[in-house]
């Protein structure tokens, strides 16, 4: 069983590596291959799912290209291998060295306005740089001419500077030639029929039943030319915007770079997570999705951004593990996500609103079957990380528009204080594939920094007080014992048992962790007072009795009696010791201090056996589950 969930373990593991590699690499598609789900914009393709060659020396060649497995908003730019093409209104491509042919000139003439101005329709957009305008009067030697003012874009011109009433000439040069390559591209609607509207453009290649209803593609067709397709088939990718998401604030549908839509749309989707409706959450995700739109002033070196403070755009793979999946959607906006009474629950990196207020009264010790106090302890507290986790400089690469959709290297994020206080480096290196800006990518950075910081973890046994909280909920705890003064906690985990109470897990959270600001090495969530495990505090109220005791045998023993104030401190009444140490008065400046040991939640030792009619010095200090030592006690 053990190797069996193992191998499914690695069998998803990979399935989602893959759906995270290079979605820019045009491949031909197996007849049961996984569908791709693109939110937000992104530059992608899935790969051929049809090709065939036609004309009289099968000089053309047509593919079917797919680029997401569902409808999408819109195409907006194609691309062949890395060259952006720009296509007619009938799909031809315009853009060298697709276009073939040469440049011919045309003319255009007229008569200037009152104002010495006209307005010109060229027959062909001129090429740059070739367009020329003049202004002419008179014949023979009486002839005067001078260059007019142009303006206007493509084949609609203005011109002006000229006198009123002159004639006016134009030249220019134009492209002529043919274009090697047409796309026709198709949204993904389920009414769509790409076969009804092709077929009888390719007799016998594609039938009109070939609907390929639902998935976003492209018809190409390639004409051969050597010099057009030196290589062969160009890698082909497309920058598109992706589903329409439904919004449950307002719900409507529409396409959106929200990754808290994005979140949702994943979780009720068939090919997604698959959830009834009934078992989210929404209001989680519409808090969360108001808070992506917030418009949001990011700094860049010298540089100032305004962006949403979250956004996504990512291309999934419909067989990746769903919880990886919905993992990658929830890392661009430092999520979290999880269940609670078959509920689906989130949260976006942001600081909620305290909702409980927890004291000392709501901890409760477990009873047994038998009625009596459990042994287990009814607070536990961690706080550090393992030297492999700890991070003080966040590398790593993210989408850039500016450079072609590149999964490229952003500017690494460090804190130089923390770095200094450390004594080293503790770099991680990550990858936000549906992170789509630089100033995004630092900002999680420097929440990845931070949430190492605030390591703070509680687990408590707590009585009904706690049973309305919720997984999510943020709320202030005040234990004095702990050094928590309404300090900032968030549940992380809740259980009830009838046996057992209300089980509950924190973690410490406050507003600074998700700060735009600069790392400067400061705790976003200092601990109080509480005392650092190293720190064991001097034992108190140490007082001494003797007596005497008869043994069976008539003999007389000495007993000595100490007591002290129990301490406070958890680390020493779970797992720490009590130690005492004694000695005859003549001789405590210089004898060795004999020992003896009680648990960490004694308050008194009876020590027998010393001799009658002496004096004695006594002294006491507690001993930590870590081994750490107190100071001593004042001598008795």
């Amino acid at each position: 069983v053990g190797d069996a969930k193992r191998s499914a373990r690695n069998k998803a593991r990979d399935a989602y590596n893959a759906g995270l590699t290079d979605r820019m690499q045009m491949v031909d598609l197996r007849p049961d291959a996984p569908r791709t789900l693109a939110l937000g914009r992104v530059r992608a393709v899935e790969g051929i799912r049809r090709r065939w060659v036609s004309g009289t020396n099968s000089e053309k060649m047509t593919l079917i290209v797919s680029f997401a497995g569902h409808e999408i908003d819109a195409f907006e730019t194609f691309w062949f291998n890395d060259t952006p093409l720009t296509i007619d209104g009938s799909g031809y491509v315009q853009t060298a060295p697709y276009l073939k042919g040469d440049k011919a000139s045309g003319q255009a003439s007229g008569t200037l306005g009152g104002t010495g101005a006209a307005s010109v329709t060229l027959s062909s957009a001129p090429v740059s740089g070739s367009l020329w305008a003049i202004w002419s009067t008179g014949t023979g030697e009486s002839t005067d001419q001078g260059a007019l003012t142009i303006g206007g874009t493509g084949v609609n011109i203005t011109l002006s500077g000229g006198p009123a009433g002159a004639p006016y000439y134009v030249t220019y040069q134009t492209t002529t030639g043919t274009s090697t390559a047409r796309i026709r591209s198709y949204l993904g609607t389920a009414a769509q029929n790409v076969g009804a509207d092709l077929a009888a453009e390719y007799p016998g290649k594609l039938a009109t039943t070939d609907a390929f209803a639902g998935i976003a593609l492209a018809v190409i067709d390639l004409n051969y030319d050597d010099s057009a397709f030196p290589q062969g088939i160009p890698n082909i990718t497309a920058t598109f915007r992706g589903a329409k998401c439904l919004d449950p604030r307002d719900a409507t549908t529409a396409w959106t770079e929200n990754p808290a839509l994005h979140a949702y749309h994943y979780a009720r989707l068939a090919n997604g997570w698959n959830v009834p409706e009934a078992e989210i959450r929404s209001q989680d995700f519409e808090d969360a999705a108001d808070f992506c739109d917030t418009s949001t002033l990011f700094t860049l070196g010298d540089d100032d951004v305004t962006l949403p403070r979250y956004r996504c755009g990512i291309v999934l793979s419909t067989d990746a593990d769903p919880r990886q999946n919905m993992g990658a959607i929830m890392e661009t906006m430092a999520g979290r996500w999880g269940w609670a009474g078959g509920t689906l629950r989130m949260r976006c990196g942001r600081m909620s609103t305290p909702v409980f207020t927890m004291d000392e009264s709501w901890v409760a010790q477990q009873v047994g079957n038998g009625g009596q106090a459990s042994s287990q302890p009814v607070v536990r507290i961690t706080n550090g990380v393992p030297r492999e986790a700890k991070v003080n400089r966040v590398t790593g690469r993210c989408v850039d528009p500016d450079q072609r959709y590149q999964v490229l290297p952003f500017p690494a994020v460090q804190d130089a204080v923390l770095i200094a206080d450390d004594g080293a480096e503790y770099p991680l290196e990550v990858e936000y594939q549906g992170v789509n800006h630089i100033a995004h990518a630092q900002h999680l950075g420097k929440i990845r920094i931070r949430e190492g910081q605030a390591p703070l973890r509680m687990d408590a046994s707590c009585n009904l007080s706690a049973y309305r909280l919720e997984l999510f909920d943020v709320g202030t705890v005040t234990v004095a014992r702990y050094g928590f003064s309404a300090k900032t906690f968030e549940a992380t985990g809740w259980h009830w048992h009838p046996t057992e109470g209300v089980q509950l897990s924190l973690a410490e959270i406050t507003a600074d962790i998700f700060s735009t600001e600069a790392l400067t090495g400061r705790d976003p969530a200092p601990n109080g007072d509480l005392p650092p495990p190293w720190s064991v505090a001097a034992i108190a109220g140490v007082a001494v009795n003797s007596g005497t005791t008869t043994l069976t045998d008539g003999s007389i023993l000495t007993r000595t009696h100490i007591t002290w104030t129990q301490p406070r401190s958890q680390a020493v009444l779970v797992g720490g010791q009590i130690e005492v140490q004694y000695l005859e008065a003549s001789i405590a400046e210089t004898g060795d201090w004999p020992s003896w040991t009680e648990p960490g939640s004694a308050s008194g030792a009876l020590i027998p056996g010393l001799l009658t009619g002496r004096y004695y010095v006594f002294r006491v200090r507690a001993i930590n589950s870590l081994g750490v030592r107190g100071p001593w006690s004042a001598q008795v």
